[in-house]
């Protein structure tokens, strides 16, 4: 039975692209978590830590998702890969860093990938694609990349 949180409800959302033997999508399975009562239990600790803290909290919270997660600079070179990228690459840590995140993309794929990042950097656009990744056994999967700005006030692009 679902609780009643009002309006305003924090789900946890996994999905993957159903495929057939050519890589046509047909469909997606997926599962959402309502995550809004951890959130009120635990969103309360959030606000006390800052500094170094703060950031410590965050690293460690970014290392215990099941999701790869990644950031940018503004410029667009790659400054974090939490811990399931390099364990399901199988890249050495800060090996990635820059345009390094190329190195796993299959050689097909490399240069619409590239091309469409480097587009989405330049205009400041939501980052969305499907490409395949080698993973640390050298076998290639489909992934969907997904990135989106992180702006000031002003909205000009900060990461």
């Amino acid at each position: 039975m679902a609780a009643n949180y009002g309006c305003r409800l924090w789900l946890n959302a996994r999905g993957a692209c159903v495929r057939d033997a050519s890589g046509t999508v047909h469909g997606v399975q997926g599962v959402l978590i309502d995550i809004t009562r951890w959130r009120t239990d635990h969103g309360q600790h959030l606000g006390s830590l800052e500094g170094e803290g703060q950031r410590a909290f965050e690293q460690e919270l970014l290392d215990c998702l099941p999701q790869m997660v990644w950031s940018a600079a503004a410029d667009g070179s790659s400054d974090f890969f939490n811990r399931r990228w390099y364990a399901f690459t199988g890249a050495l840590p800060g090996s990635t860093f820059g345009a390094g995140w190329s190195d796993v993309l299959h050689p097909e794929d490399a240069p619409k990938a590239a091309a469409h990042w480097l587009s989405c950097v330049a205009r400041g656009a939501d980052y969305e694609i499907e490409y395949r990744l080698r993973n640390h056994a050298g076998t290639y999967l489909w992934v969907l990349a997904r990135g989106v700005p992180s702006r000031d006030s002003g909205r000009k692009v900060l990461r």
